[in-house]
């Protein structure tokens, strides 16, 4: 019978995974839009009116663009438990739910108070190795290991000779 070692997922762990994600998410997502915020930038030469338009097109598209990426951990870890950062990382998020798995994530949205929690959470990790998004919606970060083979009836034999 083979059984998988399951602990709490470590802070460098947690790390890894999230720089896996951002670094697919930049180039599926970033890299596309890349030329929309270049175009959308404010020149010298633009009057004030064009100028503040601009900001709050860059400041629309930048709110869209964390939207895909809080939908992206919402419904990747909703449905399959992981998202591709957390299986190279061998890491599952266990959640109860999917209004639990939009709790794990506010973080991910850049409006006041979820912004608080970019300070907050990095001290958690360190001090409990649990962000507060994670006590918050009852979820937790665990690392799988390998499967090991555990023998139920193991039968030696005489051991005497």
């Amino acid at each position: 019978m083979a059984k998988r070692l399951v602990f709490e997922a470590t802070p460098m762990r947690r790390l890894s995974a999230f720089i896996i994600d951002m670094i697919i998410l930049w180039f599926v997502v970033g890299v596309p839009f890349s030329s929309l915020f270049e175009s959308l930038a404010p020149s010298r030469m633009m009057v004030i009116t064009q100028e503040s338009l601009a900001t709050f097109k860059i400041q629309f598209v930048s709110l869209v663009l964390f939207l895909f990426f809080f939908l992206y951990f919402t419904i990747l870890e909703y449905y399959l438990g992981q998202t591709p950062g957390k299986m190279i990382t061998k890491t599952v998020q266990e959640h109860n739910g999917f209004l639990s798995c939009v709790m794990a994530n506010l973080f991910l949205i850049p409006i006041f108070p979820f912004i608080i929690l970019w300070f907050i959470d990095p001290i958690a990790i360190v001090l409990k190795n649990k962000t507060l998004s994670n006590i918050l919606s009852k979820t937790r970060l665990l690392h799988v290991d390998k499967e090991i083979k555990i023998f139920d009836n193991l039968d030696i034999g005489d051991v005497n000779g």
